[in-house]
């Protein structure tokens, strides 16, 4: 029980401590500018850069 709960709380501690200033790019595949995917690949980078988690898409 004791070797959860510490890799739990280190887990936890990594996460927090790494997200402080790191921000992560992310380039999402859609298809061409006059295909069916390219506005849906927009939008999902759109929301994934407003969704306050430092992250940058672009599509």
């Amino acid at each position: 029980m004791k070797k959860k709960v510490l890799a739990l709380a280190l887990c936890c501690a990594m996460a927090l401590g790494g997200t402080a200033s790191a921000k992560t790019f992310i380039t999402i595949g859609s298809g061409g500018v006059g295909g069916t995917y390219y506005p849906l690949g927009g939008s999902m980078a759109e929301v994934l850069t407003k969704a306050n988690i430092d992250v940058k898409a672009t599509s």
